[in-house]
């Protein structure tokens, strides 16, 4: 069975179904939802673990540092990293 037509057999049991059977649908659609915005996607540098939410929150905060001009560029990156090996 491809994907189309589990869709459409999934829509044919909803379409059928009681109050009941809708109600344990949806808790389960929601705790897969929450259950995949939970998971850890990234660490950071400390290595802690970044949720799919907290790491899109990471980027937005990155981004607005870059359009605050917050950031160093390649080159002061690599003049840094030689004073480092003096």
């Amino acid at each position: 069975m491809d994907t189309l037509e589990l869709r459409n057999k999934l829509h044919e049991y909803v379409n059928k179904a009681d109050d009941h059977v809708l109600r344990i649908m949806s808790a389960v659609f929601e705790k897969y939802n929450r259950a995949d915005s939970e998971n850890v996607v990234a660490y950071t540098i400390e290595g802690e673990p970044l949720t799919v939410s907290e790491y899109r929150k990471e980027i937005e905060e990155a981004e607005e540092q870059i359009k605050r001009g917050e950031y160093i560029t390649q080159e002061e990156l690599k003049r840094e990293v030689d004073k480092w090996r003096k």
